[in-house]
């Protein structure tokens, strides 16, 4: 329960991370993946974090597609 929490957490903080800081946290993660000292569950807690910044990274990208379909369909109206 307690873990359920620190994911909610986690995802409401994701909110406010801008997609640089996203990409460059998941540069980090993958860097800690491929050190041979990163023990299992540090390993499975940073996988965790990668797909939810994954997630909030192709969210933004969809909002950022969508605003510049909308702003393409008022330039040709």
């Amino acid at each position: 329960m307690a873990e359920d929490t620190q994911n909610m957490d986690t995802a409401d903080t994701l909110q406010d991370v801008s997609i640089e800081e996203a990409l460059a946290r998941l540069d980090e993660i993958a860097a800690a993946l491929e050190n041979t000292d990163t023990g299992l569950k540090e390993s499975m807690e940073l996988y965790s974090e990668g797909v939810q910044l994954i997630n909030r990274c192709r969210n933004y990208l969809c909002d950022v597609e969508k605003e510049m379909i909308t702003l393409s369909d008022q330039e040709e109206a």
